[in-house]
């Protein structure tokens, strides 16, 4: 996820917690009427219950522009 504080002429990378690196496909993001940031994607999930990997959907929510989710 990357963000932008100047319309697009720098741009920083805020980490989203909670997926290993190249877990995630399908990205899309979308702001609540109050200007939070909302993230989601698809990502594959170990579940050791069953020993098998699960799709997962997840959502990130972030309220000061990006930086942290």
């Amino acid at each position: 996820v990357f963000a932008s504080a100047d319309g697009g002429r720098e741009w920083r990378e805020g980490a989203t917690p909670d997926a290993p690196p190249g877990s995630r496909s399908d990205p899309q993001v979308a702001f609540t009427p109050r200007g939070t940031a909302l993230f989601a994607t698809l990502a594959h999930r170990f579940d050791s219950a069953s020993a098998r990997t699960r799709a997962a959907v997840h959502l990130f929510r972030s309220s000061d522009g990006g930086s942290s989710w």
